[in-house]
């Protein structure tokens, strides 16, 4: 008897939590696992940018894309120099990968009911995350009633928009549509158990995005998937050895390792609206080629 089998998105978040449990029992102290997940974001936006540079070349090429490019900078930049929630900040980024990333078949996509599933999981998405952080600093100033009332009223808005959606879905896509939605809810539960951390959060995006493009990497050749996970690890173990535990603990760097992750961390979430289609249409339109007009019709 054939096994069913998980749709590739479900399956691909379902590992990255899984890696995300037994690392965190990895190191010996809070203060090793943070220096861990943020080597590892360093690792992950060095990547990012390599493997963005087609779409920067076609961005800064473009002059159509110079004015919305300066105002997320400009607002990104803004948002930084004012100490602006780090925690918040990556909620949006978080949030718009996670349900923009998902492409569905042409009949799915074509339902008019699907921008406002999309919406509808943004918001649910939204309220499972602050739920889980509500006793992290940065949070606190939420009303814990607003978030369960949110959240209530979130899951009410995601189930009808997923009903209406429904019938032009096959079972995987049905799957894939609402499988992160259940697996937040699952933890919003677990949360009032056990501590879910920021931290936690961000390793599960950083993980992720070291699985979700190997089987194209790997559509290349099994050199390439190898040379992706060995730079991968790579330039973990270098930044981790940059860190103030690590081998090398250099003096111009160790004791500035967390605000360059700060830094850098701002940096990669706000070029990323320009170099990432897993964002909202009237994010992603402002960057899209734009199609040459045939000589011809200027005539």
């Amino acid at each position: 008897m054939k096994m069913p089998t998980l749709p590739r998105h479900t399956t691909l978040r379902v590992i990255s939590i899984l890696l995300v449990l037994p690392l965190t029992k990895l190191f010996p102290n809070a203060f090793a696992w943070q220096t861990f997940v943020f080597s590892l974001g360093f690792s992950h936006y060095a990547m990012a940018l390599y493997y963005s540079k087609h779409q920067a070349a076609r961005v800064l090429g473009q002059p159509s894309s110079y004015l919305p490019l300066v105002i997320i900078t400009v607002l990104g930049g803004a948002l930084y120099w004012r100490s602006f929630s780090l925690v918040l900040y990556f909620a949006a980024h978080h949030m718009f990968n996670e349900v923009y990333l998902m492409k569905y078949s042409n009949r799915v996509e074509s339902h008019p009911g699907i921008s406002r599933l999309r919406t509808s999981s943004l918001l649910l998405n939204l309220f499972v995350y602050l739920v889980i952080l509500r006793d992290h600093r940065d949070v606190r100033f939420l009303d814990p009633m607003m978030l369960y009332d949110g959240l209530a009223l979130s899951i009410i808005s995601f189930v009808y928009c997923l009903m209406s959606v429904r019938p032009s879905m096959t079972r995987h896509e049905l799957a894939d549509a609402s499988a992160f939605e259940l697996i937040g809810l699952l933890l919003v539960g677990l949360s009032f158990f056990t501590p879910i951390t920021f931290l936690q959060i961000v390793c599960y995006h950083f993980a992720f995005w070291i699985v979700y493009p190997m089987k194209k990497i790997r559509a290349g050749g099994n050199w390439r998937l190898a040379g992706y996970l060995g730079w991968t690890a790579g330039l973990t173990a270098f930044f981790f050895a940059l860190s103030p535990i690590g081998a090398l603990r250099l003096p111009l760097v160790a004791p500035h390792f967390s605000s360059q992750f700060m830094m850098w961390s701002y940096i990669h979430i706000t070029i990323s609206y320009a170099l990432s289609a897993s964002h909202p249409g009237w994010i992603t339109r402002w960057f899209k080629p734009r199609q040459a007009i045939p000589s011809s019709a200027l005539s």
